[in-house]
């Protein structure tokens, strides 16, 4: 399930139409996005990252890198695959970079989402 976290302060901030809209549009979403697509490939435990986000001003100078490398590192030493999905067609070389591997992809044309889905598999 999708949702929205944040702090309290935020989410004073959001009007109810605005909730109204995230919610018709996670219900949408929901209909294309598969939380649990890893199964297919992964019988046991993994890491999943579930969001990564680097602002735009701080794009290019490593962050990305200093965010995932402790991850990546902490699994290959405890030989456990890593998943994550990105719905950004131009972020899959950026993690093809990391050494992910896009396992599968999803697309909905009604609504123009696609869901790519990556596997690190440990010391790849």
């Amino acid at each position: 399930m999708l949702s929205i976290q944040s702090s309290s302060k935020l989410r004073h901030m959001i009007s109810k139409d605005d909730i109204k809209t995230y919610s018709n549009n996670v219900k949408a979403v929901s209909k294309i996005i598969d939380q649990n697509w890893q199964k297919e490939f992964i019988t046991k435990n993994y890491y999943h990252i579930n969001v990564i986000a680097v602002a735009q001003e701080e794009r290019g100078k490593g962050n990305l890198r200093a965010l995932i490398t402790p991850i990546i590192t902490y699994c290959n030493e405890n030989s456990i695959p890593i998943v994550l999905e990105t719905v950004n067609a131009n972020q899959i070389t950026m993690y093809e970079h990391f050494g992910f591997n896009l396992i599968k992809s999803m697309s909905d044309s009604t609504i123009g989402l696609s869901q790519y889905c990556f596997i690190k598999y440990p010391n790849s």
